[in-house]
């Protein structure tokens, strides 16, 4: 233990694709940031926080957690970085950091401590890989210097899928060095009561009364293929998508929806304490990415009891069990449509896979998850 203080200290390090005035923004700040914060508090005495903000969010994060915004920027989060983790370095207990690029002013600010606090690291995707098919000539350089300083830095690297880490290992991680640990969600002891449920969304939102709801969860980005939703609900009698989510195709995706007379209501970003009603009140959940890592909206609609239609890409196929849902391959809204309407139309086989998928989910619930995080910072040595 590197620390020389003594009162444990966690430097939490969130990445510079990880700020968290973006996450207010989008609703999930609960879910990403103080669930985690309040978890570490119980670890430790004291948790400092160091993110890629400008906005000192002491105050929202709560007692006995310090937070040093360093800046947006790639420059200035890794040198302001680097001299607060150097100042830092003789009094912390252990560094959990998330997001790739976070190692970066870890490593240097740790350079000249010559006993180093231990580092657990998460990594989601294939971060590496992203980088490299970029079409910048720098990225991918970039990119191969911070995944080596990952494999340098870290004792742990902690990613959500078996292939995942595979990936890892075949891109340079020490054997042994990378653990799988799911993403968790809230699970609901029981069964949502859908009618109640589907009567507050008529409420907030004004979705109508009547039909089937398809729910998709998640941000409006081109990767998400949310068009290919839209695009397969067009058609359909009786069912309408509803759009937990915003982003930067939402005006193009409103706009496609009116094309081709799709019956679609887009909710924007809501409170993430209201997205487990969203959910309940679907009857089927669906998702068209071209690629995820382990999704949050995934886990939470199979903890909600409900059939899935989605893409057949790494992410999800790890998780959803084969007879909780109906994959197709991207890029396929007819293929979509189809899976959509036999789902729909069959509520027998729709609560099937519904059970199935409640099953199945709870490996994924909070105090599962946590217990098996704080397993792997007791076995690097970062707990006090």
């Amino acid at each position: 233990m590197a620390g020389t203080s003594s009162t444990s200290t966690l430097l939490l390090v969130y990445s510079t694709d990880c700020r968290l005035e973006e996450g207010c923004e989008r609703g999930v700040f609960d879910k990403l940031v103080r669930a985690r914060v309040d978890h570490y508090r119980k670890l430790y005495d004291r948790v400092v926080l160091l993110s890629a903000d400008e906005r000192d969010m002491s105050d929202e994060l709560g007692e006995g957690v310090i937070h040093l915004p360093v800046g947006p920027s790639h420059p200035g989060f890794v040198l302001s970085g680097a001299a607060a983790v150097r100042r830092l370095a003789s009094t912390l207990t252990a560094v959990r950091v998330y997001g790739p690029v976070g190692i970066v002013p870890v490593a240097l600010g740790l350079a000249s401590v010559r006993s180093h606090p231990p580092v657990v690291l998460s990594l989601e995707y294939d971060w590496l890989g992203q980088m490299r098919r970029h079409r910048s000539p720098l990225l991918g350089p970039f990119a191969s210097l911070v995944y080596g300083m990952v494999v340098r830095h870290s004792d742990r690297i902690v990613t959500s899928t078996d292939l995942m880490r595979q990936r890892l290992e075949a891109q340079g991680a020490r054997p042994g060095q990378v653990e799988v640990l799911p993403n968790w969600v809230d699970i609901p002891d029981k069964a949502p009561d859908r009618a109640a449920a589907r009567n507050r969304l008529v409420e907030r939102h004004g979705v109508p009364e009547d039909g089937r709801l398809v729910v998709f969860v998640g941000r409006l980005a081109e990767i998400k293929r949310v068009d290919d939703l839209v695009s397969a609900v067009a058609g359909l009698s009786g069912i309408r998508l509803v759009a937990c989510g915003d982003g930067p195709e939402r005006d193009a995706l409103v706009a496609l929806a009116d094309k081709k007379g799709a019956d679609v209501t887009f909710l924007g970003a809501v409170p993430s304490s209201e997205v487990p009603d969203v959910l309940a009140a679907g009857d089927v959940f669906a998702m068209a990415s071209e690629e995820e890592g382990m999704p949050f909206a995934l886990i939470e609609a199979m903890g909600a009891g409900l059939p899935v239609v989605a893409t057949d890409v790494e992410g999800i196929a790890n998780v959803l069990p084969r007879e909780g849902g109906i994959l197709v391959q991207p890029r396929s809204p007819r293929k979509l449509r189809t899976a959509l309407a036999r789902v729909a139309d069959n509520p027998e086989l729709a609560a099937r896979m519904g059970a199935v998928n409640r099953q199945a989910a709870a490996p994924y619930g909070r105090e599962a998850v946590f217990e098996r995080e704080d397993a792997i910072l007791r076995d690097t040595g970062a707990l006090p």
